[in-house]
C-alpha cells in the first residue's frame, strides 16, 4: 500500500509539472497577443492621423478648386464681354481698328488664361479623386485592423480563464499530493502498530 501511495504521488507530481509547463505556454502566448494588440493599436493611431491630413489637404483642394472656378467664370465673363467689343469695333471706322487689334490680343491672352485655368482645375480634380480613394484606402485598413484587435482581444480573455482553469487544476494537485503524504503516514503507522504487535505475541 505504501508503493501504490508512492506511486500515485509521483504520478501527480508529474501531471503537476506537465501542468505547470501548459501554464508557462499559455502565459508566454498571453504576453505575444499583448505586444500584438498595442502594435496594432499604434498604426491604428497612424493610419487615423494619416486620415486626418489627408481629408484636410483634401478641404485645401476643394477650396482651391472653388476659387478657380471663380477665376474661370471671371475669365469667361470677359471674354463674352471682349467679343461683344469685337463686334461692336469691327462695325466702328477704320480709325478703330487699332483698338480691335488691342481687344483681340487680350482676348486671346484671357483664352490663354481660361485654358490654364481649366488645366489646373483639371489637375486639382485628379488629385481630389487620389486623396478620396486614399482615404478609402486607410479606412478601410483601420476598419481591418480594429477587427483584428477585437479578436485578439478575445482571444486573450480566453487564454485567461484557460490560465485560471490550469491553475486550480494545479491547486488541486497540490491537494491531492498532500492527502497522498498523509495517506502515506496512517500506512507507516499502521505498519509500525502490525509489527509491534507481532513482536508481543511472538515474546
Amino acid at each position: 500500500e505504501k508503493g501504490q501511495a508512492e506511486a500515485q504521488l509521483k504520478q501527480l507530481e508529474g501531471a503537476k509539472a506537465g501542468l505547470e509547463a501548459q501554464l508557462q505556454e499559455i502565459e508566454g502566448k498571453h504576453k505575444l497577443a499583448d505586444a500584438k494588440v498595442v502594435e496594432i493599436e499604434s498604426n491604428i493611431s497612424m493610419l487615423a492621423l494619416e486620415v486626418e491630413q489627408l481629408q484636410g489637404a483634401k478641404a485645401e483642394l476643394e477650396s482651391q478648386m472653388g476659387v478657380l472656378r471663380e477665376q474661370k467664370g471671371q475669365a469667361e465673363a470677359q471674354v463674352s464681354e471682349l467679343e461683344g467689343a469685337r463686334a461692336e469695333l469691327e462695325s466702328q471706322t477704320g480709325e478703330l481698328r487699332e483698338e480691335k487689334g488691342q481687344a483681340e490680343t487680350q482676348l486671346k491672352e484671357l483664352e490663354g488664361v481660361k485654358v490654364g485655368l481649366e488645366a489646373q482645375l483639371q489637375e486639382i480634380e485628379c488629385k481630389h479623386k487620389v486623396a478620396d480613394a486614399k482615404v478609402a484606402e486607410f479606412e478601410s485598413k483601420n476598419s481591418t485592423l480594429a477587427l483584428e484587435v477585437e479578436q485578439l482581444k478575445r482571444a486573450k480573455t480566453l487564454l485567461g480563464a484557460e490560465k485560471e482553469a490550469l491553475e486550480l487544476q494545479v491547486a488541486r494537485l497540490e491537494a491531492a499530493k498532500e492527502t497522498g503524504r498523509n495517506a502515506e503516514a496512517e500506512l507507516v503507522e499502521a505498519i509500525e502498530a502490525r509489527a509491534a504487535a507481532a513482536a508481543r505475541a511472538a515474546a
